[in-house]
C-alpha cells in the first residue's frame, strides 16, 4: 500500500514537472514567411499594407471584373456583334468557372488584403 502511494506521488511529480516546464513548444512560428504579429512594427510597415490595398483595388483584373460585372448586372449592356463569347455566355446567364469574366480571384485578394489591414 506504501508502495502505490509512492509510485503515484511519483508519477504525479513527473507528469507534474514534464508538461509545465516548456510552455514554448507550442509556439513555433513558420521559417521564411512573415507572421501577421510580428509585422506591425511601426507606422511604414502600416502604411505600406494601406498603400497595398489601395493598389490592389485599382489593379486592372478587379477593375475590369468590377465594372462588367456592375454594368452586365444592371442590364446596361446589350449584345453586339464584336462582343467576346465570354461576354455573351455571361449576358446569357451561362456561368461557367472556366470564363474568366467569372474569375473571382482578384476581388479576393483585395478582400483578404483589406481584412488583414483591418
Amino acid at each position: 500500500m506504501k508502495i502505490n502511494k509512492i509510485i503515484s506521488l511519483a508519477a504525479s511529480i513527473f507528469i507534474g514537472t514534464t508538461f509545465t516546464s516548456c510552455s514554448d513548444w507550442l509556439d513555433l512560428k513558420p521559417e521564411g514567411q512573415i507572421v501577421l504579429d510580428d509585422f506591425w512594427q511601426n507606422k511604414s510597415q502600416v502604411e505600406g499594407m494601406l498603400a497595398t490595398c489601395y493598389k490592389s483595388f485599382t489593379s486592372k483584373d478587379a477593375t475590369v471584373r468590377m465594372l462588367l460585372w456592375g454594368e452586365l448586372r444592371g442590364d446596361n449592356v446589350i449584345e453586339g456583334e464584336s462582343a467576346p463569347s465570354e461576354l455573351k455566355k455571361v449576358l446569357e446567364v451561362d456561368i461557367d468557372a472556366e470564363n474568366w469574366v467569372c474569375d473571382w480571384g482578384s476581388i479576393y485578394s483585395v478582400i483578404n488584403y483589406c481584412n488583414t489591414f483591418i
